[in-house]
């Protein structure tokens, strides 16, 4: 059994940044992050959908950032923590101990009741895989309804716009992007103009410049 003064759990954002901090400011200590899979740039997954970068052209490999800096990166996926042994458990039975962690394993699209991902053209978008899936199966449909006006689905509505889909963007508050623009700014966006990209007009989602159509409760 392994033992390492700091375990990092997941290489994201986060948890990259989180080890980092850590090793910087205590370089004599042991910092092991430990990654289920290559990391990726999430923001870049909307605009693979679009085409505007290759689909695997957001993938990543963080680790000599953190073995740059003396961090040991490992490869598996968690399967248990043992908060009193101060222990983390691999699906392969390699065990390690720790004196602290930090857990930033990023998060799990929800699901909406009634509307599971499992059926055929219902999708989540977080992972790579995700978009290789969504662009296997939108050759089959013309109309596209996104749930949820964040960042990624603003994005993704307006990718898919851009590519020429019928496309509605559905919002259960009453503004995009609720969490970070107060409603004036929201409403503003109606009269943004189409900013260029790669020499193109891009669609930005609001009804009156894209042609998107805009649902909010």
């Amino acid at each position: 059994m392994e033992k390492t003064d700091i375990s990092v759990i997941g290489t994201g954002p986060s948890g990259m940044s989180a080890a980092r901090t850590a090793k910087r400011n205590a370089p004599e200590l042991s910092v092991t992050a430990i990654r289920r899979e290559q990391s990726y740039v999430p923001c870049a997954l909307p605009y693979a959908l679009g085409g505007v970068c290759r689909v695997d052209s957001y993938l990543k490999d963080e680790s000599k950032l953190m073995t740059g800096v003396g961090i040991e990166v490992l490869e598996g996926e968690v399967e248990r923590i043992d908060p009193v042994q101060k222990k983390v458990v691999l699906s392969d039975g390699t065990t390690y101990r720790y004196d602290k962690l930090i857990a930033a394993p990023g998060a799990d699209p929800i699901e909406l009741p009634g509307i599971s991902s499992d059926r055929q053209n219902v999708f989540v978008i977080r992972t790579p895989a995700d978009v290789h899936r969504i662009l296997a199966y939108r050759e089959r449909c013309h109309r596209i309804t996104v749930v949820g006006a964040g960042y990624i689905g603003v994005e993704v509505a307006s990718m898919m716009r851009r590519t020429g889909y019928d496309v509605t963007l559905v919002e259960m508050m009453e503004e995009v992007l609720p969490r970070t623009l107060d409603p004036e700014f929201s409403t503003a966006g109606k009269s943004w103009e189409a900013t260029p990209l790669q020499g193109e007009s891009t669609c930005l989602p609001w009804p009156s410049r894209s042609g998107l159509r805009w649902m909010t409760s």
